[in-house]
């Protein structure tokens, strides 16, 4: 029964694919929980990201301070707005 269900939205999918834009075909059901192993890389790289952050924010500073904080300093911003 659910093939059926997924070939016939496939089948109205290309019919209306193009008043549809980036159209997937549905998923399958899955649970929301996630494994101990994926919850400690999500900590892990919470924990990283929150390091780096105290090191832009150190390099942020000491940038401001020189008065140099715009890494396009050569673009010509009025072009983008005529």
């Amino acid at each position: 029964m659910e093939k059926a269900n997924l070939e016939l939205s496939v089948a109205i999918a290309a019919l209306t694919c193009r008043y549809i834009s980036r159209w997937r075909p549905p998923r399958p059901k899955s649970s929301a929980y996630i494994t101990p192993e994926a919850y400690r890389n999500l900590q892990y790289e919470f924990h990283s990201l929150w390091k780096r952050r105290a090191e832009v924010t150190i390099a942020l500073f000491a940038a401001a301070a020189e008065g140099d904080r715009s890494e396009d300093d050569n673009i010509n911003y009025p072009q983008y707005f005529d």
